[in-house]
This record gives structure tokens, C-alpha cells and sequence, in this order.
């Protein structure tokens, strides 16, 4: 079996049904499962709504909760969301219920686009099987790479990683010189989705550039050094300009000077060593038996160089990322040393898992058409990729009731749909963003910074630490709140009614039953402006 685009019309015809029909199966299921949805119980959409909200307040740029900040996090989900908004008319947390079902199904689109451009039909099917029902098993859609209607940053940019590696195999196997601004305008753009698979692409592409550049040296060829140089310099200059709504801030503004380092090095319960036998579980079976199949074929028969070294290098990368952003944690808690960080460890072993699917595609191409082979009767070529396509659907079908019953569909839904009973949070939610000015800065309990405050994009003393500028000292913040808010409920410290001063605070929302009787406050010239059972809003002027 070699991967040939030569396949026969009538087989190539029934294996894009294939595919067609999965990617329907898929949206049927990712659509029942964010029917219905109007609120989030995972606090990273309200991180996303605060950005959007700043966005259509006009203030990009600027961090939508701390005031006087600049933008840190990667923007180009938000700007996508910011257009939806503004096209639709529709309120925020709905246009978040409801996007992700259509978004996100561009990534199972470019990886089928991506398999059939370096390969072949035959793999794109079996991949895409694997990709939207196997191989991310009942991990959640950050964990894993496929294909879901939850509107994460990691989820939607997926779908430039696979459109990166398309553009990586054409500039390194024509050599046409327009491919690699190509190349650097969509790595540019994928920085602002995500700085996993940017981190991949530029990796790969530097061990496919470097291993030119040594080979051109070995042959004395420095017309060709010239070249590649040029090449790579293109890259990286296209790359600066599409990402500079994200650089000018990151590296103009703070310098890429870490102070809070929490949000990257935030490590999922999944990912703990003591729990390394149920991610084990998790992983192993039939479809990663499959998979590691596929690697060895991959290993003998593929000898494209371009192809070849893109998804040996893939893989090893996503492993050796996710080991060293691991590392980072452990070594920054345990022993006070800090390295270099860029993510969450587990946005590495997202894109492992998306490796595991293209190579599940190799490994089940070959055991079928190994069987086939078996068979006298199935001799013509378009009846094998017939019965191929017909094998890669029945398993879809067979497993659909297991898929149906993912963590990611059960789980997500039942807790997003518990999210409309917090009416309180909600009506609060909604006081806020209608009445309290864009500019203000609220002082709020830990509790109620997520939501309702960060959703609105309103300034606040403190966020919760994972969702916190890492530019900005968290610690001094949260000082800061937890002496304040002692203060309105004790009187002590004194010094801290300065701290009101310095942080410019406006606004004042404390739960009801944590601060029944706020009697500090009447040092204050201040007004309850807002009440409902659980959470009370004071207006102050300082």
C-alpha cells in the first residue's frame, strides 16, 4: 500500500462520502450537545467575553480588567467572536453557546484537507475517523485534539496548524518562493489563535530549513545558503508583521517580562503524576494499537523527505513540549527554579493526539487493504477503496453510541445548563454591564471575580490567578483585595482605606451572606445601588 491520489474516481467519490458523512454524524451530535446552552460553567469563556466586550467598547489593546494594562492573551479567537457580535446583534453568551458548533468545524475540514494534499483519500478517511471519534477517547476538547461545539482559543486555532502544515509541505517540496510569506503571514496569525501549534510549525520548520542550510553546506552550494536564509528571513519578518497586534504588547509594552507565571504553568488534574495510571487507561487500546501500526508503516514506506520529517517531527516535538512545560511546573513549585515557559503542558498533548490520528489512518489503511489482499474476490482497485470507506463508516456508525456519551458532550452540557439556575450572578452579570461604566474599577471576592465581574470587562482590584495579567504582579493585587475587603468586614488594617485610593475604586459587589453588614462602609461616601438575595453593589467616591 503506498499513499497515491491516483485513486479511481468511483473509490475516490466513496471515500469523500465517507468523510462527508462522518463530519455530518459529528455536527448532529456537537449541535444537540450546545442546544439549549446559555451560560458556561468553565471560567475561560468569561475570560474571552471580557476581551470581546473591550473589543466592541473599542479599547483593543487593552487588558479588560486591570486598569491601565495592555492586552496579554492571544486575540484572534476574540477579534473572530468581536465580528460575530456585532453581525448578529446577539448577546455575548449566546454567541458563545452557538458558534463553536460552526468554528470549530473547520478543524476537522483542514486536517481531512491536510491528509489528502500530502497523501491520499484512503488516509484522510481513516484519519478523520480517528480524529472525530477515537482517538480523543473521553478526554475533554482542550485535552485532545478533535472536533467539538466548546469555542476554546485551542480548539478553533487547530485549524491553522493543519493549514500551516499544508502551506510547510508546499514551500519545502516546490520551492516556489511565494509559498513562505504565505507561510509566515498564516504562522503569524496562528501566534494570535495559539502559541502551541505555532511553537510546532516553527520548530518543524527550522529542522526542515537547518537541514537545507547543512546540506547546501556539506555540496558547497552557497547559492542555495543564500537562498534558504532569504527564505527563512521572509518567514520571520511576515511572521512579526501578522502577529504585532499581539507583539507590540507582549514584547513592546511589558518586554516578555513573566511576573505572575501561574497561567503557564497551570497543570490539568489529568496530567499530575499520581495520575498517570488513569490517563494510561485512557489512552490505550485499540485505536492507539492501530496508531503505533501506522508509525512503523509510516517509518518504512513514506520516503518524501518533506513529509516525512514534518510528521516524524510533529509528534517528537508535542512530546518533548509537553515533558519540558511539565518540567517548568514542577521545577517553578517544587524547587523555586524558573525556566522558560510558553503553556499549559496539555495544549502539547493536544496536538499529540492529533498526530495519533494521522498516523491511526496509516496503520488502518494498511491492516484493510492487508485483508482485502487476502480475498481473491475483491481484485478491482475502486471496489477496495469502496469497501474501504464502507469500513471506515460502519466503524463510525458502531462507535457513535460510545461517542455520543463523551465526558466532553455529558459533562460540558450538564454543567453548563446548571449554570442557568445562578440567576443571582446572572441578573448581577447583567446590572453591571448595563449600568455600571466601562472605565470603573469594581472590588469583588475572589468568588465573583470570574463571574460576573471579569465578564464584563470591568476593572477590578484582583482576578483569580489563572486568568491573571502574568505581566502584572498578582500577588501585590491580591494583597491588596484581601486587605481591603478585611477592612470593610473588621475595620483593620486602617491602611488599608489608602489601598481604595491607589486601586481607584469605584464600585464595591460583596456577597451577601459573607458581608451581611458592611459597617466600614460608612466611612465611605457611599450608596447600594444594586441588591438581590445573594449579592449586593455599593457605589463609592473617594
Amino acid at each position: 500500500m503506498t499513499p497515491s491520489n491516483d485513486i479511481p474516481k468511483t473509490g475516490r467519490l466513496a471515500l469523500i462520502a465517507a468523510c462527508v458523512l462522518m463530519l455530518v454524524l459529528a455536527f448532529i451530535q456537537c449541535y444537540n450537545a450546545a442546544d439549549g446552552i446559555h451560560w458556561f460553567f468553565d471560567p475561560d469563556y468569561y475570560r474571552d467575553m471580557s476581551c470581546v466586550q473591550e473589543n466592541l467598547y473599542g479599547h483593543f489593546g487593552k487588558d479588560p480588567n486591570y486598569l491601565n494594562n495592555y492586552l496579554w492573551y492571544n486575540p484572534l479567537l476574540t477579534g473572530v467572536e468581536t465580528l460575530i457580535v456585532k453581525f448578529t446583534g446577539l448577546p455575548l453568551n449566546l454567541a458563545f453557546a452557538k458558534a463553536g458548533v460552526y468554528l470549530n468545524l473547520l478543524a476537522p475540514i483542514t486536517f481531512t484537507l491536510m491528509l489528502v494534499t500530502l497523501f491520499d483519500w484512503r488516509i484522510a478517511a481513516a484519519g478523520l475517523l480517528s480524529y472525530l471519534f477515537l482517538a480523543s477517547g473521553n478526554h475533554y476538547t482542550f485535552d485532545a485534539a478533535t472536533y467539538s461545539p466548546w469555542l476554546y482559543p485551542g480548539s478553533f486555532t487547530q485549524a491553522i496548524f493543519y493549514g500551516n502544515v499544508i502551506f510547510c509541505y508546499k514551500a519545502f517540496t516546490t520551492q516556489k518562493f511565494y509559498w513562505f510569506p504565505i507561510l509566515g503571514a498564516t504562522l503569524g496569525i496562528s501566534f494570535l489563535g495559539h502559541t502551541a501549534p505555532t511553537i510546532i510549525i516553527i520548530l518543524i520548520l527550522v529542522i526542515l530549513q537547518t537541514g537545507n542550510i547543512l546540506k547546501s553546506f556539506r555540496e558547497k552550494d552557497y547559492a542555495a545558503i543564500r537562498k534558504y536564509i532569504l527564505q527563512g528571513a521572509v518567514v520571520l519578518i511576515l511572521f512579526v508583521l501578522f502577529s504585532m497586534p499581539l507583539l507590540y504588547f507582549i514584547v513592546g509594552k511589558y518586554h516578555l517580562k513573566f511576573i505572575n507565571r501561574i497561567p503557564f504553568e497551570f497543570v490539568e488534574d489529568l496530567f499530575i503524576f499520581r495520575n498517570l495510571p488513569t490517563l494510561f487507561r485512557m489512552n490505550v487500546g485499540i485505536a492507539l494499537l492501530i496508531a503505533v501500526i501506522g508509525v512503523v508503516w509510516f517509518f518504512r514506506n513514506i520516503h518524501q523527505p518533506v513529509s516525512r520529517k514534518i510528521f516524524l517531527a510533529w509528534p517528537a516535538l508535542a512530546i518533548l513540549l509537553f515533558v519540558y512545560s511539565t518540567a517548568v511546573s514542577s521545577l517553578d513549585r517544587n524547587y523555586n527554579i524558573h525556566l522558560p515557559g510558553t503553556v499549559p503542558a496539555f495544549h502539547y498533548f493536544f496536538y499529540l493526539k492529533a498526530a495519533q490520528s494521522v498516523f491511526y489512518g496509516f496503520g488502518l489503511v494498511f491492516l484493510l487493504q492487508y485483508g482485502f489482499s487476502r480475498i481473491k474476490a475483491i481484485r478491482a482497485p475502486q471496489l477496495k477503496d469502496g469497501l474501504l470507506a464502507f469500513a471506515v463508516l460502519l466503524c463510525a456508525i458502531i462507535y457513535y453510541p460510545f461517542y455520543r456519551n463523551r465526558q466532553d458532550f455529558v459533562f460540558y452540557r450538564t454543567q453548563n445548563l446548571l449554570m442557568d439556575k445562578a440567576t443571582d450572578k446572572i441578573q448581577t452579570y447583567d446590572y453591571i454591564l448595563n449600568n455600571v461604566p466601562q472605565d470603573k474599577v469594581i472590588l469583588c471576592e475572589e468568588t465573583t471575580s470570574i463571574f460576573p465581574v471579569m465578564a464584563t470587562a470591568r476593572k477590578m482590584v484582583s482576578n483569580g490567578i489563572t486568568y491573571s495579567n502574568p505581566y502584572v504582579d498578582f500577588w501585590q493585587r491580591e494583597n491588596a483585595r484581601n486587605s481591603m475587603l478585611s477592612y470593610l468586614k473588621t475595620g483593620q488594617p486602617s491602611s488599608a482605606k489608602k489601598l481604595f485610593d491607589d486601586y481607584q475604586v469605584n464600585f464595591i459587589l460583596l456577597s451577601n451572606a459573607t458581608f451581611s453588614n458592611p459597617a466600614t462602609l460608612s466611612g465611605f461616601d457611599s450608596r447600594l445601588v444594586y441588591k438581590n438575595d445573594s449579592y449586593s453593589l455599593y457605589c463609592i467616591k473617594m
